[in-house]
């Protein structure tokens, strides 16, 4: 009775611990991919599978590396809710991320768990920075030096105008109906 008591209580450990170290860690971004994410005012927003730690461990922009923080030296961007019910929201901060204003980046955040060494990332492409003002086009019909209708575009943007021809448009006369003599 001991020994199935004993083989009961192992496999029972050993299911535990396998659960544990077979359920892969797991971010899930609620900010969604190619965002304008404004340093001074917006987080980037994710979920983890496990109550974890997280951090942005490195930064690329154009192709390059920009920043490699090679451990969590952005921590104090790091911040987590109050409630322990939501233990698992994260809304990491983008205070020191202002001088990336205007590109487009790779944005690599890592979550790890200090009771085990598991460590994930994931990747979040964003904008940083604010939405740039729309360009408004108009056509706008103005004459031609040959006499025929021009469309031009008035392209606005920024408080600039440009002019461009696009196309002439030819005014015709109107096809009228002739009688057929025979």
């Amino acid at each position: 009775m001991k020994k199935i008591a004993l083989l009961t209580l192992a496999l029972a450990l050993i299911g535990i611990f396998s659960g544990c170290f077979l359920a892969k860690q797991e971010i899930i971004f609620t900010t969604p991919a190619y965002s304008y994410l404004v340093p001074a005012v917006d987080t980037i927003d994710f979920t983890t599978k496990y109550e974890t730690n997280a951090y942005i461990s490195k930064i690329i922009c154009a192709d390059e590396e920009t920043l490699n923080t090679s451990g969590p030296s952005l921590m104090s961007s790091y911040a987590k809710p109050d409630t322990d019910m939501v233990n698992t929201v994260f809304n990491l901060s983008l205070d020191r991320l202002d001088k990336f204003d205007g590109q487009l980046c790779d944005l690599y955040i890592t979550a790890y768990d200090t009771a085990t060494t598991e460590e994930t990332e994931a990747v979040l492409r964003a904008n940083i920075g604010e939405i740039p003002d729309a360009v408004v086009v108009e056509p706008v019909e103005t004459l031609c030096e040959d006499g025929t209708v021009c469309v031009e575009e008035e392209v606005v943007a920024d408080d600039t105008t440009t002019d461009e021809v696009v196309e002439p448009v030819v005014e015709e006369e109107p096809v009228t109906d002739t009688e057929v003599t025979e």
